[in-house]
């Protein structure tokens, strides 16, 4: 079975038999990447401990924690729209851009599943349909952000949560 390109594998980091330094996490001395220079090995010590594969699986979990976060204050904001009903003097934008929020995180979520696994981007006539999909779910993404600023600019609640409309409604009664 052939060795997988990462982090623990010598091979991928260009340091042969003498790997044990980069995959034991510990940065080379001068002395040695100048035994390394000496022995044809020119990749620089950091680049044999940064992996893209790693950062990019990093990356790709803390969008995806930021993603279900943005739901789920969506899902918030929705309850408490739906409990304050129409007395709100912008319900009905607020509804619609909150639904509309909604519904494109989940087609966004959609259109990640189907890039990450329909989709082979090591397969050339599939790198085509994995572009214009990277394209869709990157112009989705605009478009949540740009209507959830909306939202937030209209939306009417203080800091302790209790809408500024009802506050001031009842300190005139």
């Amino acid at each position: 079975m052939p060795k997988l390109r990462g982090y623990d594998n010598p091979v991928a980091t260009g340091a042969g038999d003498e790997g044990s330094a980069a995959t034991q996490g510990r940065v080379k001395s001068d002395a040695e990447n100048s035994a390394d220079r000496d022995t044809g090995d020119h990749i620089p010590t950091l680049r044999r401990l940064f992996n893209a594969n790693r950062y990019a699986t990093k990356k790709t979990l803390a969008q995806g924690i930021l993603d279900l976060a943005l739901l789920a204050s969506n899902a918030a904001q929705l309850k408490y729209l739906l409990r304050i009903g129409d007395t709100h003097e912008f319900y009905t934008l607020l509804l619609v851009l909150i639904v509309s929020s909604i519904c494109l995180q989940v087609i966004q979520a959609v259109v990640c599943v189907v890039l990450a696994m329909v989709l082979n981007i090591n397969n050339v006539n599939e790198q085509k349909a994995a572009d214009i999909c990277n394209n869709i779910c990157v112009a989705i993404i605009i478009v949540t952000v740009a209507i959830n600023v909306i939202i937030s600019a209209f939306d009417l609640k203080g800091d302790d949560g209790i809408s500024l409309r009802y506050y001031h409604q009842d300190i005139q009664h």
